[in-house]
């Protein structure tokens, strides 16, 4: 079970990471509605109740994001519900799933909350260069997690996702002549 769950966390790195190459906010979101939902089955494969549920919830936010005119998706209430949701997902892991809530797990599962929070932020604006700028600060948080949680697939998709992101923005945020 393990070996697959590491298969699939590579075909979602592959997801993510090529996303920040789309020029737009919609090339972004589909890339990583797929690498959402392959992460999220990855992780609870793992037992990484953290990474699974927040992936879930990021499956859905990229829904809501991808039809912004139908689902109204400039509404703080999104940013509000999503947000809630992660906190939800924090509160669960440590009541519901059981995990032992010392300081050092409890301050760990807080990055990926924290980088989930961020990016929702980033997806209301409906612009890839925020999606790249704000995805400098949820790459380090997710990586501090992986790193934590001894999650290798997750380890070298951020180490990417950060690479991805820096030639993302040099290729399309950058003023031409700079």
């Amino acid at each position: 079970m393990e070996l697959a769950a590491q298969i699939i966390s590579l075909v979602a790195m592959a997801f993510n990471c090529l996303s920040y190459q789309r020029k737009n906010q919609k090339g972004i979101l589909t890339l990583q509605l797929f690498g959402s939902g392959l992460f999220g089955l990855s992780y609870f494969m793992l037992g990484a109740m953290a990474g699974g549920l927040l992936n879930v919830v990021a499956v859905l936010r990229a829904l809501v994001f991808l039809n912004p005119t139908r689902t109204k998706a400039d509404r703080p209430v999104w940013q509000m519900g999503f947000g809630a949701a992660y906190v939800a997902s924090y509160v669960l892991i440590f009541t519901v799933f059981g995990v032992e809530p010392t300081l050092p797990r409890m301050l760990a599962e807080w990055l990926p909350v924290l980088a989930m929070v961020l990016s929702t932020v980033s997806f209301r604006y409906g612009k890839g260069k925020m999606t790249r700028m704000f995805g400098l600060v949820c790459s380090p948080l997710w990586l501090m997690y992986n790193i934590y949680s001894h999650s290798i697939g997750a380890i070298a998709c951020e180490t990417l996702n950060l690479i991805s992101i820096t030639v993302g923005i040099l290729r399309h945020d950058r003023k031409k002549g700079e």
